[in-house]
């Protein structure tokens, strides 16, 4: 059955080439699709210091087209894509 689109988040790890405007390119596809990235955390690469991975939480089930369509538009930027998977979130309560 898996995560419904709407209360899941799904974590990427991603390696982007190391030039000017990668990481812009790599996010535009998200926005363009109306999704929420919930995180980025970068992490220099051992052995490669001029190079990074990002630690991505995305708002959004890999059942939804959406994020679907947003990965591969993503993808023709990114050097690699590796999900970690989708898992359900709470609704956070204010009080």
């Amino acid at each position: 059955e898996g995560v419904k689109a709407k209360d899941g988040r799904t974590s990427l790890i991603v390696t982007l080439p190391n030039r000017p405007g990668a990481l812009v390119d790599f996010l535009l596809p998200f926005r363009d699709a109306g999704l929420n990235l919930s995180r980025i955390i970068s992490r220099s690469i051992a052995g490669s210091p001029a190079r990074y991975s990002f630690l991505t939480d995305i708002d959004g089930s890999m059942s939804d087209a959406k994020v679907r369509r947003a990965l591969k538009g993503a993808g023709k930027v990114a050097e690699n894509i590796q999900s970690l998977g989708t898992y359900p979130v709470r609704k956070r309560y204010v009080s």
